[in-house]
């Protein structure tokens, strides 16, 4: 059980950190605990994390990775409740259902949110807000708002960014603050009392119903503007939407900035309340330690008296906990098993108390001769030598031969070299001597090759290396009908093939009567990609010399669109006798005609001198 004890202490650890305050980040209590799923990290190159739909929204923004993009379209997030983006990624299609979500990052992007409330707290600067619908608020605050509601005030100026957004109220408590609106944003009030808050207009499709009379409004800057982007409003459109701009009064900004401080109401921390039986934390809270053996710990504290402690993307151990005032009492129960594949039952289950001190530090509780706690983890010799027994000091050496190697994920990128994707790298434990037990992943257009599993040392790696597949692809040729609908000729298209990750080659066809796109869009190759090519349909035109007749005016239609003839021509003495070339039945290529006239016969009249 040396192994036990060795992890059981770093496992307290990162417990630690969080006792004596329990936030509200909540995890899914629902599965077993033998089988904790991690949340998938980003795939090599593209910087998108996949999200696991069984794990709930609160554990997957607690292990989200920094730079990378995180799509909540299968997640679902609980009624009312509040969920908080500590770091700077941007998330997209999350229905919030009413729930709060909480911005505490710099430079985060908030894509296609909807349905509930935003609240950017004390370390959120330089967020983008866009495509976002049917919020209720938006709350630029001047103090933290982290998830157990401990608030601090900052001070600072930032830029709020929001493009295609629709938001009843926008309330700032931020001195300084510039806030960018573009696109077709509606909102239908802003409130900034005693602070100073510029509005820079980028598009003159913003609507802004009502706001307080210390807000400004004023046109954006280049500055303001993403590269490419322009400026889409003028002077007097600024001073149009300014007149169309209502100020709200005194008893609408109370009941506005009442129901934005609602959102943030302080919740109870659990960790005050005294239960002389024990109890657990009133919502499922994820913790993270670093320990210096170890490695980053990710620590889930369930509602139903259960934890689970991990590293990486595996769960090392599994057990109970119960907590009383500011003890808490720990029980190892599983731990995963020598090949890395699974939790199993301990040999025999380790307990430990203690107490909850200062900075959220746990230490052990003495039990009066000296012994830290029970089990195996303390010291045994009962003379206060904590470093006694199986967890103390071991001369240096790792308890059973056990050492720890690291295996590391390449990729092949799209030029043929190979890169390590940091974020799947793991540290796994075996025996000196015994052979490596490396696992590769399954990872999206990527095929691991054969692992060469090596002699286990005290510094020992394994890579594993993951080469592009290749995919086919579909090419569609569309072409546009006399109604102007297009319709897929099937018998063009083309399959062609491409390495996950690059572009296609799609290349239009020369076709008679249509006119190819000047440049195709060009798809990224995955497992089920199709590009399509859109043809016009061409114009045809058809003029007339009247050959001295009346004048005939050119008509054109749709290549292939049925040809009307026009008003025949007239001429003095003449009779008109058709075009030469005859007419065609319908457009098929610009054409240009002239008219045959037949002489007409009459009495000649002969005067004879």
């Amino acid at each position: 059980m040396k192994r036990i004890s060795r992890k059981f202490l770093a496992l307290l650890a990162g417990l630690a950190i969080g006792f004596t305050s329990f936030s509200s980040i909540s995890c899914s209590s629902g599965g077993s605990d033998d089988n904790i799923v991690p949340v998938p990290q980003p795939g090599p190159g593209d910087g998108k994390q996949d999200v696991d739909s069984r794990k709930d929204a609160a554990s997957i923004l607690s292990a989200a990775v920094a730079g990378s993009t995180v799509d909540f379209s299968t997640v679902t997030l609980e009624k009312g409740k509040k969920y908080t983006v500590s770091k700077s990624i941007t998330l997209k299609n999350a229905d919030l259902n009413t729930a709060t979500l909480i911005v505490d990052a710099e430079n985060v992007t908030l894509q296609g949110i909807k349905n509930g409330s935003v609240a950017l707290a004390k370390n959120a600067t330089n967020t983008t807000v866009k495509d976002c619908s049917n919020l209720a608020n938006l709350s630029i605050l001047n103090e933290s708002a982290n998830a157990s509601g401990a608030r601090a005030v900052t001070d600072g100026s930032s830029k709020i960014v929001l493009k295609n957004v629709s938001v009843k109220q926008v309330v700032s408590k931020r001195s300084n603050l510039s806030v960018v609106v573009k696109g077709a944003s509606k909102i239908s009030a802003i409130v900034a009392k005693d602070t100073s808050i510029n509005i820079k207009i980028a598009s003159k499709e913003v609507k802004i119903e009502k706001k307080t009379s210390e807000i400004k409004i004023e046109i954006a800057s280049k500055e303001d503007l993403d590269e490419g982007e322009e400026l889409e409003i003028t002077e007097e459109e600024l001073e149009e939407l300014e007149k169309e701009t209502a100020t709200l009064s005194d008893a609408e900004i109370e009941e506005l900035e009442k129901e934005a401080e609602d959102i943030l109401d302080d919740e109870e921390d659990p960790s005050e309340e005294e239960n002389s039986e024990g109890t657990s934390v009133t919502s499922d809270t994820t913790f993270l330690y670093t320990d210096p053996t170890f490695g980053e710990l990710t620590v889930l504290a369930k509602t139903d008296g259960t934890f689970t402690a991990g590293i990486q993307n595996f769960t090392i151990f599994a057990g109970t906990y119960s907590i009383k005032g500011k003890t808490v009492t720990i029980t190892v129960k599983q731990e995963l098993n020598a090949e890395g594949t699974e939790l199993v039952a301990v040999e025999k289950e380790d307990t430990m108390t203690f107490i909850v001190g200062e900075n959220n530090v746990l230490t052990p509780s003495t039990n009066g001769s000296g012994e830290t706690g029970s089990g195996e983890t303390g010291g045994e010799s009962g003379s206060g030598e904590s470093g006694a027994g199986e967890t103390g000091g071991e001369s240096g050496e790792e308890s059973d031969n056990l050492v720890y190697y690291t295996v590391y994920h390449s990729f092949e990128n799209l030029e043929g070299e190979y890169d390590v994707d940091e974020s799947l790298t793991e540290t796994l434990e075996g025996k000196l001597g015994a052979k490596t037990a490396a696992v590769a992943k399954e990872e999206t257009g990527f095929d691991a090759q054969d692992i060469e599993q090596v002699e286990i040392g005290r510094n020992t790696s394994v890579t594993i290396k993951y080469t592009l597949k290749t995919f086919d692809y579909t090419v569609c040729h569309s072409f546009e009908n006399l109604d102007g609908k297009y319709v897929v000729d099937e018998k063009l298209t083309e399959t062609l093939q491409g390495k996950y990750g690059a572009k296609t080659s799609a290349v239009a066809k020369k076709v008679t009567g249509f006119s190819a796109p000047t440049s195709i869009k060009q798809e990224t190759i995955g497992t089920e990609t199709v590009v399509t090519i859109k043809y016009e349909r061409n114009d045809v035109f058809i003029s007339f010399d009247s050959d001295g007749g009346s004048s005939v005016k050119a008509i054109s239609g749709k290549y292939g669109e049925s040809v009307k003839a026009p008003k025949e021509p007239t001429k003095k003495d003449y009779t008109f006798k058709g075009w030469s070339p005859a007419l065609p039945e319908t457009f098929d290529s610009d054409l240009k005609v002239k008219a045959l006239w037949e002489r007409e016969k009459g009495d000649v009249s002969v005067t004879i001198y």
